[in-house]
């Protein structure tokens, strides 16, 4: 075994060091990341030879695909965050007050522009939008949204916008933005239908990639686990349907201790159903970066079903109104493996909603770190298909 793991394991643990960037991502899971882990060497060392079955796992075992990594101490990588940073302090942030048609769509923006945006839509535009709260985070942060409408219509349906799950995708946030910025100019859609648009579901997360860790993908919810003494669940992987608890603690895909154990999900559920019982929901996006990619429901590779219709036509509608090229198909079509946990997954089966999609917004290019040009390309081709999604829904009377 002492042999065994000298011949196999200490060049897999070496090999992470020399491999050059663009060969370190072997497989992509949708929107993962790989960490160096936060302990040295010989802490690394000691956990392996203590639970010897794990890094065999993690190595080895197809299941475990979410494991990888980006090594965060590359130098191509920190030159990306450099030029990322740079650019950030161009962008005209977003303050208080500030009119909603001046927001910058060619940068990011952080959790208190968020905030002021919303604020600012619902303060210009009361007979348009009305702030919102689905609930508060693990840390205490309000989830916040907007609601667009026009006209009393009792009938109206629902459209629900959710980005910014997972927190290092800030281009996500960008996106949900211009989309409300179009619904204020062309406001046609809005008299279709009530549309809630939710920025950034996992507040805590978005604010910590902003201050400490630019590539955090989860919560920040407080585990207390010696083994891996670091927080948060992947918000994405803890809905309430298909969820498997197989992924470990420290991983970026780890999934929670039990279904809904964390608020940012249970909160966007509670207020999915109570809406769809009051105003039936036609259509759910939840947003994500990157990769050009419209994934469906069907995270559940074991059990296949076949996309049902309507989701593919609207898919199709969605990628005829891009500029971008993107690739569309379930899940497992586009991964492929097994994602447990997913949110489109749950709204589709448990909440019976017709058009469900994840848009994987960006090119592999910079991936977490689009340029400029990248970020604007991203935001009209969401807003595009949106636009187109939401038209193909009110004619077909979804």
């Amino acid at each position: 075994m002492n042999l065994l793991f000298i011949v196999i394991i200490i060049p897999c643990i070496l090999a992470q060091n020399w491999l050059p960037y663009e060969k370190k991502v072997i497989y992509r899971a949708p929107a993962s990341s790989m960490h160096r882990p936060s302990r040295d060497t010989s802490t690394i060392l000691k956990t392996l030879t203590a639970n010897g079955s794990i890094f065999h796992d993690i190595v080895v075992d197809r299941s475990y695909r979410g494991t990888r990594s980006i090594d965060d101490s590359n130098a191509e990588l920190s030159s990306l965050i450099k030029a990322e940073s740079k650019e950030l302090a161009r962008r005209q942030k977003f303050k208080h007050g500030d009119n909603p048609l001046s927001i910058d769509l060619w940068h990011h923006h952080d959790l208190g522009e968020v905030k002021n945006f919303i604020d600012s839509v619902a303060t210009r535009n009361p007979e348009l939008a009305q702030k919102f709260t689905i609930g508060k985070s693990s840390e205490g942060r309000k989830i916040a949204g907007l609601k667009l409408s026009k006209g009393n219509e009792a009938q109206k349906k629902s459209i629900v916008v959710m980005a910014g799950a997972h927190a290092r995708e800030w281009v996500t946030v960008t996106a949900a933005m211009g989309l409300v910025l179009k619904l204020l100019k062309d406001k046609s859609l809005i008299k279709m239908f009530d549309i809630y648009v939710i920025p950034v579901l996992n507040p805590d997360g978005y604010v910590y990639s902003w201050e400490t860790d630019r590539l955090w993908r989860k919560t920040r919810s407080n585990r207390n686990n010696k083994l891996c003494p670091g927080r948060g669940v992947d918000v994405n992987r803890n809905f309430g349907y298909n969820w498997d608890s197989a992924c470990e603690l420290c991983y970026d895909e780890y999934p929670g201790r039990t279904p809904f154990s964390e608020p940012e999900s249970i909160n966007l559920a509670t207020f999915l159903a109570r809406l769809n019982q009051s105003s039936s929901i036609s259509a759910f996006f939840d947003v994500h970066s990157y990769g050009n990619e419209l994934l469906l429901p069907g995270g559940d590779c074991k059990h296949k079903s076949k996309l049902d219709k309507v989701n593919r036509e609207a898919s199709q509608a969605f990628i005829s109104a891009t500029t971008s090229t993107f690739k569309a198909g379930s899940v497992c079509d586009i991964v492929p493996y097994t994602v447990h946990g997913a949110s489109i997954d749950y709204v589709q089966q448990v909440l019976k909603v017709p058009i469900v999609m994840s848009p994987e917004l960006g090119s592999y290019t910079h991936g977490f770190m689009p340029k400029p040009e990248e970020i604007y390309t991203s935001v009209t081709d969401f807003v595009h298909g949106f636009m187109a999604v939401a038209k193909f829904a009110f004619q077909h009377n979804i």
